[in-house]
């Protein structure tokens, strides 16, 4: 299966009270992607599963959490993080199916690359919707 796709013109919207937290994007970001906050800039960046990616003396990728928006490098991108927030993305989910972050997106596990970080996004619950549900294993893929 391919990541988790948004019908066209799709503006997603959370079916809980977390409020959307908006902060400084360091690149461009489209919506479902992993913010991941990098400290040495203190900006958000889109987040990777990609290990190689990580550079010498930076900070490993820790998801923080998904982006509803699209922005522009230096612009505010919005984004939830909190754990069992739900959002419609417009589509519906099979119940029950998990979804882990991977290099271009939300998608199932098969999805993820072997080698690449392990990190949960959250899974769909009985009315199609998603739940957030981060959780940064630490670990690579076998």
């Amino acid at each position: 299966m391919a990541n988790i796709t948004l019908p066209v013109d799709c503006n997603p919207f959370l079916k809980t009270s977390e409020r959307p937290l908006s902060r400084i994007a360091g690149e461009a970001f489209d919506q479902i992607e992993a913010v991941y906050y990098k400290t040495s800039v203190q900006k958000y960046f889109v987040g990777t599963t990609d290990p190689a990616a990580v550079t010498a003396g930076d900070e490993p990728y820790i998801m923080v959490g998904i982006s509803l928006s699209i922005a522009e490098t230096d612009s505010y991108v919005t984004y939830v993080t909190q754990q069992g927030t739900i959002i419609d993305f417009g589509t519906a989910l099979t119940d029950g199916t998990q979804f882990y972050f991977n290099r271009t997106g939300i998608g199932l596990y098969s999805d993820v690359t072997t080698g690449d970080y392990l990190c949960r996004a959250g899974f769909a619950d009985e009315n199609g919707d998603f739940v957030v549900d981060i959780f940064n294993q630490l670990v690579v893929k076998d």
